[in-house]
């Protein structure tokens, strides 16, 4: 597994030149160790030195990874680069909470007139709203403390859902059934990308990794 001491010296310069950056020597050794433990600590190392996701380094790391001809330094380096992805795939876009919902007049306790409240009619399955643990019967009262006192409301949830980034948490003002209105506090998911029909009658887990790999490959060609 090991690289002979010329191509790593032409590999490591090549890639500061073309790219003003290299991955570290102790890294790229380990990438290619005899023993697996060493391997897996060099992984691990890999991501931590991309983690501030600068494009030079990326560059230098799929550089490696297209140019080894060691298949575990290969798919240790796609590892930790779809892991960089996968990042920026969850970051992009617009949130998403993962449920169906309507609007209606409800009348609290401590109001004088019904208001327009959220109602919760369904919760797609491994969704932000599920993961949370939003309830179908939910009424959401209130979101980031914003009342609605007029029609139009779904789309103003919709609108205003959308409008944030993922992984951003929102606050939830939550009735459920008989019980005192409480806070749920929810950080959004990404809203799912589908292409066509078929994609659209799987399983949501299923579609977001298809929607990655898509990114991914996308990504990769952005780094050339």
């Amino acid at each position: 597994m090991k690289y002979g001491a010329i191509g790593l010296a032409i590999f490591y310069f090549m890639t500061l030149f073309l790219y003003g950056e290299e991955v570290p020597k102790d890294i790229l050794l380990g990438l290619s160790d005899e023993e697996f433990r060493i391997r897996e600590n060099a992984e691990r190392k890999l991501a931590a030195w991309l983690d501030t996701e600068k494009t030079p380094a990326l560059k230098a790391v799929k550089a490696l990874a297209d140019g080894s001809d060691d298949p575990e330094v290969r798919n240790r380096c796609l590892t930790v680069l779809k892991m960089m992805s996968d990042r920026s795939y969850l970051r992009s876009g617009s949130g998403y909470l993962g449920i169906q919902l309507t609007e209606q007049r409800f009348k609290l306790a401590e109001d004088d007139e019904k208001r327009v409240v959220i109602r919760v009619l369904f919760v797609v399955p491994q969704s932000p709203a599920d993961q949370f643990g939003l309830l179908p019967g939910d009424l959401i009262l209130e979101l980031n403390r914003r009342k609605w006192d007029q029609e139009g409301a779904s789309e103003n949830f919709r609108e205003l859902i959308a409008a944030r980034n993922p992984l951003e948490e929102v606050s939830l003002l939550v009735q459920r059934g008989n019980d005192k209105p409480h806070e749920i506090k929810i950080r959004l998911g990404k809203r799912p990308e589908f292409e066509g029909d078929f994609e659209m009658s799987l399983k949501p887990e299923i579609r977001d990794k298809m929607a990655k790999e898509r990114f991914f490959e996308a990504w990769l060609e952005n780094l050339e």
